[in-house]
């Protein structure tokens, strides 16, 4: 496969994100205790935000030990044929934690509700922003070739 310019894996990981609805958040505690969540997210071209309740493990597990590391992945039928067709995005990333406090907040929470109208029935009280800022974005894509990671570095 051949070396694509910056410019066309941003293209496609910025379409790949706004076709999807699901992250998974994998946190760890100072001990290394490792912890996975399935999380609705929205973005604002590569940062990705999701909103979760005020004092969660996730929460705390960022306040404790800030390495984040999401993945977006396609559902797929666990057979050879569908193996084949994965298009997956995973992150390495900087968290930043926002409350009903912060400027940002409303911002990221209404991105949230535009995509999520359900959000409308959560009380922002209770509730943060967690903003990740990729350093570096694997692109997966099998239908270029097995095993396909580009690197893209930020």
């Amino acid at each position: 496969m051949k070396m694509r310019n910056k410019d066309e894996l941003k293209s496609d990981i910025l379409q790949y994100l706004s076709k999807h609805n699901i992250l998974t958040m994998a946190t760890s505690d100072l001990e290394g205790n490792p912890d996975a969540t399935a999380l609705e997210y929205a973005n604002d071209e590569l940062d990705v935000f999701v909103s979760v309740r005020k004092h969660s493990k996730k929460v705390s597990n960022i306040k404790e030990n800030p390495k984040v590391f999401y993945e977006i992945h396609d559902e797929i039928e666990i057979d050879w044929s569908s193996v084949k067709t994965i298009k997956a995005i995973q992150a390495s990333a900087i968290p930043e934690i926002y409350s009903e406090t912060d400027s940002e907040f409303d911002n990221y929470f209404n991105k949230m509700l535009k995509k999520y109208p359900i959000f409308s029935k959560l009380n922002k009280k209770k509730r943060v922003i967690v903003k990740f800022t990729p350093k570096i974005i694997w692109y997966l894509n099998y239908r270029e070739k097995m095993f396909s990671r580009e690197r893209f570095e930020l």
